[in-house]
């Protein structure tokens, strides 16, 4: 499914809550993700797009909301949304979570 490739791609992925307020995260991942790869993943996710964080070991970004809130409201639920995967930079670097093959398994093993 994937080639291995070498340098660093980011996962980039956001929360949105029901009222529209977003909170964004990203994961490093080693190898560089190709637009294939982009397809392979979509092809994974609920409308190519929607994911639940804590099933494939990426950080919840909920919690990030809460602040504002103080704790849960009823705008919270559980999926995550897919924006994109960039090259990373050498600030990325400094966060390094795992291989692209690994972080792609993930979303492989969810559907058996």
């Amino acid at each position: 499914m994937l080639k291995r490739e070498e340098g660093y791609t980011v996962f980039e992925y956001l929360y949105r809550d029901a009222g529209n307020y977003k909170a964004w995260g990203s994961v490093l991942l080693s190898g560089r993700a190709t637009a294939e790869d982009e397809a392979a993943l979509r092809s994974r996710m609920d409308s190519g797009a929607f994911f639940v964080a804590e099933k494939v070991g990426v950080p919840s970004l909920q919690r990030e909301l809460w602040k504002w809130s103080d704790g849960p409201t009823e705008d919270d639920h559980g999926f995550h949304e897919f924006h994109g995967f960039r090259e990373a930079t050498q600030d990325d670097l400094a966060n390094f979570a795992c291989s692209k093959e690994e972080f792609f398994n993930r979303f492989v093993n969810l559907i058996q």
